[in-house]
């Protein structure tokens, strides 16, 4: 299951899940890759969704704007940090699987978050939830499927026209 060893070729072309016939592709078939997409696998835990946003900022930042690199970093830390927290709470057999995919084109980037697990539902907690919202105003497409077979995120992000966050100055 540790399989977060960076991007693979182009050869490689079906997730492991989809090869069982269990899951749909998690391929971006809309798109041509510019490059090798990254694909990854691993447990979902909070230090493999830190590696898994670390090999996310090293692949994009070959060709990518620095801004948007960390943008896109957090964007992706926070849908693997949703699998995390959320998709495995009632596992007692430790957390299951979460797969990080990312096609670059040009002009943008195509990101795929995919679990296994089944979500908690929301708690009424006023400081938290805004993954989502983070999410919306650093990508420019976003969708989440969720069903009894899993979550999958899916985002598209215009790597010229990214909107970067601005501190709060009052």
């Amino acid at each position: 299951m540790e399989d977060i060893g960076g991007a693979t070729g182009p050869g490689d072309d079906q997730d492991p899940q989809s090869a069982r016939g269990a899951d749909p592709p998690l391929t971006a078939t809309s798109c041509r890759d510019a490059r090798p997409p990254l694909r990854a696998e691993t447990a979902a835990t909070d230090r493999n969704a830190a590696e898994l946003r670390r090999q996310f900022h090293h692949w994009l930042a070959l060709d990518t704007a620095a801004d948007i690199v960390d943008d896109l970093g957090l964007v992706v830390y926070e849908a693997v940090a949703n699998a995390v927290e959320h998709a495995y709470a009632d596992h007692t057999d430790g957390p299951g699987p979460v797969r990080l995919e990312a096609h670059r084109t040009d002009g943008h980037v195509l990101i795929i978050v995919a679990d296994e697990g089944t979500w908690r539902a929301p708690t009424d907690d006023r400081f938290r939830g805004r993954g989502l919202q983070l999410m919306r105003h650093l990508a420019q497409e976003v969708t989440v499927d969720s069903n009894h077979d899993g979550t999958v995120v899916r985002l598209r992000a215009d790597l010229g026209t990214t909107t970067p966050l601005q501190p709060d100055i009052e």
